[in-house]
């Protein structure tokens, strides 16, 4: 196995572990418009899949980082891809 996808396998599963365990509480740019009384408003686009929710699913938010980072992975591969291929030429 190459060394990028070790690095992407072990990406993924340390992932998997911890993000079921990040904290819930608002970052500091939440907390900072809370402490100012800033409402935020309605959004124009709920998403996809509005708060990482499936009925009946509980580990939404796992899949939805796992997806993340397999389409990064592809994004930045594909670039990747092209611009050697630019080089090569």
């Amino acid at each position: 196995m190459k060394a990028p996808t070790k690095l992407l396998l072990l990406t993924m599963m340390g992932l998997a572990f911890l993000l079921p365990i990040a904290s819930v509480e608002p970052d500091g740019l939440q907390r900072v418009a809370q402490s100012l009384g800033v409402m935020e408003g309605m959004p124009l686009w709920e998403g996809i899949v509005p708060l990482f929710a499936f009925a009946g699913f509980s580990g939404a938010r796992v899949v939805a980082g796992l997806v993340g980072i397999l389409l990064t992975f592809a994004i930045a591969w594909v670039t990747a891809s092209l611009v050697s291929r630019r080089k090569k030429e």
